[in-house]
């Protein structure tokens, strides 16, 4: 027997009333969800909020103590290594009111005595208000450094790398390390065990690409590194900074910070 009209109609109208009813659900569920996913965020981004840092592995970080133009601690294989004034290519500027007489409009040419000016009482955007070599407040410090590192290309197989010294003895094979890093010469620099042994920057990478596209071509550097599964902590090759052999190299370093992650394999510190 066939349907009327009426009865179909009827049949329409109910399927469009049930396909109301389920796309209601559905941007309900949607609803639901996004607001999950943003209490969770903001759950996450409180939690990271509340979390200490570990203390720094990298014995003298600030390199405040300085030794016949290095920092105390750090030494240079195959690379000349020396202590320079946070000014030094505008990783900070002066915590001043004023734009000084002796500021540089160029970050690149900035020094110690001619520093470049991030506006008042701005001392740029790695630091703020209190930096390495002044700053806000009598609790900021006045003898900060960062290190510049240079060499001229080598013969094949020379070592290119700078050594810390560690703060304290460790067990891991893995370090969460932070910097800042500006390259001037060279294609790229390494982060990790044995990196610039032989003249190769190995592990994690960053290259000069990077850097100029950083603010004043300084990059960030925040990124877990595999290390030698070694009782030392970031002494001798374990942990290491390369650079490749066969180009001249300068490249800038501040700020280095390293600490060993939760691992479920490894990770004691004394």
């Amino acid at each position: 027997m066939s349907a009327t009209s009426e009865e179909i109609n009827k049949l329409i109208s109910s399927f469009t009333e049930l396909k109301n009813y389920f796309e209601k659900v559905r941007d309900a569920i949607d609803e639901d969800r996004a607001q999950m996913k943003a209490d969770l965020q903001a759950h996450i981004d409180s939690a990271d909020s509340r979390i200490a840092l570990p203390p720094n592995l990298i014995k003298n970080a600030f390199m405040q103590e300085v030794e016949n133009g290095v920092p105390k601690g750090f030494t240079g294989n195959g690379l000349k290594i020396e202590a320079v004034h946070p000014f030094t290519h505008g990783f900070e500027g002066p915590y001043v009111s004023e734009c000084p007489a002796n500021a540089t409009d160029d970050p690149t040419q900035a020094t110690k005595d001619k520093p470049y000016w991030y506006g008042k009482y701005n001392m740029g955007p790695r630091v703020g208000r209190g930096g390495l070599s002044t700053g806000w407040g009598q609790g900021s410090i006045a003898n900060g450094h960062i290190l510049k590192t240079t060499a001229e290309i080598g013969a094949a197989d020379e070592h290119r790398m700078i050594r810390f010294t560690a703060q304290r003895l460790a067990a891991h094979d893995k370090l969460w390390f932070r910097c800042y890093v500006k390259i001037v010469r060279g294609s790229k620099i390494g982060f990790g065990h044995d990196s610039g042994h032989k003249g190769i920057a190995r592990g994690l990478t960053v290259t000069k690409a990077q850097c100029d596209a950083a603010e004043q071509g300084w990059l960030k550097v925040d990124k877990l590194i595999s290390t030698s599964r070694i009782v030392r902590s970031v002494g001798k090759n374990s942990f290491t900074v390369g650079a490749n052999v066969n180009e001249d190299v300068e490249f800038y370093l501040a700020l280095p910070y390293a600490y060993i992650p939760h691992n479920a394999e490894m990770g004691i510190v004394e």
